[in-house]
């Protein structure tokens, strides 16, 4: 952390000396200082913006470790849906907070294109806690996915080995079908979920 901050310090000097030698040029520094006030205050103001600036890209892009990581929020994002384990416990559905989509979401919508979008695809470690290893293992790395157009939800199967149930229907290789609230979901004929708005 010391040697990041040495070279933080090092660099925006550097920059300060740099800028001050472009100013100066052949002229002593004295005489600089006497003919030339405005610039030196011209500099002064350029150097500490682009220290300012260079400390910013700098503490931006260093990599931090995992003790000085801000705590993840549990409910910072929207909760889309829930899906509801046998002992209560959800996996949440949420929604993604990335900019870029948001804005590519918002030109299609200008545009009248249906949005498409995969909110969560479903895995066999999201499970984990809702039912034994042996069950585990009937559940397909990548199981189901949880797809949202035009603000309606759908679960489509991935091909899973067992299959997946939407109530009590197998929907494996029939496409998307629509969520409800309070849905059933079989997953691998070995755990059931329900779905929740």
């Amino acid at each position: 952390m010391l040697k990041k901050r040495s070279l933080t310090i090092i660099v925006i000097i550097s920059i300060v000396i740099a800028l001050i030698t472009l100013l100066v040029g052949t002229k002593t520094i004295i005489e600089w200082f006497i003919s030339d006030w405005k610039n030196i205050l011209y500099a002064t103001v350029v150097a500490i913006v682009l220290a300012i600036a260079a400390a910013i890209i700098i503490k931006y892009f260093e990599p931090k470790s995992i003790t000085k990581r801000r705590t993840h929020k549990k409910d910072g994002r929207p909760v889309l849906a829930r899906l509801i384990l046998p002992n209560n416990i959800e996996i949440r559905i949420t929604e993604d907070n990335n900019i870029f989509k948001k804005v590519w979401k918002w030109l299609l919508s200008l545009l009248r294109l249906r949005i498409t979008e995969v909110i969560k695809i479903l895995k066999r470690e999201d499970f984990q806690v809702g039912c034994s290893l042996d069950d585990l293992l009937d559940i397909s790395r990548k199981h189901f996915k949880i797809i949202r157009m035009d603000d309606v939800f759908y679960i489509e199967d991935l091909e899973s080995k067992n299959g997946t149930k939407l109530n009590g229907e197998e929907i494996k290789g029939k496409g998307r079908k629509r969520l409800k609230d309070v849905d059933g979901i079989e997953v691998g004929e070995v755990l059931k979920v329900r779905y929740k708005l």
